[in-house]
């Protein structure tokens, strides 16, 4: 134990006091001079912030639409919208650096969390006034039947519709694959197989898959991370009748 008379000389050699360490008024410590050698606390508060800065955009957007009620954060998913015609949409945030590039198929139904919406969307028992939204700042893969054609494959009216059904397949088996690691209450176990096209999808589940599409929104609209904060307080700039540049932001 060491008291505060005598202090720690392991301490001491861990970082040399400079005059950059300490303020004129001696408050500052030599500790915030010495990098950390990880900071993933740091990085994971900046995910959550993340989420919360995405839920402000629809929070804003209440300010002049009648169409929301209210937003609950952290329920079933990072946030939902309760809307006034009584019907609801769980949104799924993720944040994704710029150096990771486009998400693709698999990574949106793994990481991106597909699988989790949907495992969400069934324990509201598949509810025709349940909606579902993907909310990411990252592009979505441009290649042929990837993440940019599942996009347009969603809603209840889909840009596009060729090939849906194989699409349906792939998702399916994505899911079923995830489930191999991950406990999801409502995505079927499967035998594990080495070929995704081998992963036999069990009685109904396609047509529920194509059902979870028909509720989906993948929406890449939200800003980078290190953006998102300046775009919201020009957004409430504007709502309530701010200049954006008088107020220095733009």
């Amino acid at each position: 134990m060491v008291s505060a008379a005598e202090p720690s000389t392991e301490t001491e050699d861990l970082v040399e006091p400079t005059p950059n360490a300490i303020d004129e008024d001696g408050l500052t410590h030599a500790v915030f001079n010495l990098s950390p050698g990880e900071d993933s606390g740091s990085d994971t508060l900046g995910r959550y912030r993340y989420q919360a800065e995405v839920a402000a955009r629809d929070c804003l957007a209440m300010l002049t639409q009648t169409t929301i009620d209210f937003i609950v954060c952290e329920w079933h998913e990072d946030f939902v919208v309760a809307l006034t015609d009584g019907s609801v949409e769980l949104v799924s945030v993720k944040h994704r650096e710029e150096d990771q590039g486009p998400w693709t198929l698999t990574e949106l139904c793994k990481s991106g969390g597909l699988a989790h919406l949907y495992d969400r969307w069934c324990a509201c028992e598949c509810a025709p006034n349940v909606r579902l939204r993907l909310a990411t700042n990252a592009a979505l893969s441009p290649a042929k039947s990837n993440a940019s054609t599942l996009a347009r494959m969603c809603g209840p009216e889909p840009e596009l519709i060729s090939g849906l059904a194989d699409m349906v397949k792939k998702i399916a088996r994505q899911m079923l694959k995830i489930r191999w690691k991950q406990s999801y209450t409502n995505i079927p176990e499967t035998p594990e197989v080495r070929r995704l096209d081998d992963i036999q999808l069990p009685a109904g589940f396609a047509d529920k898959v194509t059902r979870f599409l028909t509720v989906l929104e993948i929406s890449n609209d939200p800003p980078q991370r290190r953006y998102i904060t300046d775009v919201n307080v020009q957004s409430l700039l504007v709502v309530v009748g701010m200049d954006v540049a008088d107020a220095g932001l733009k």
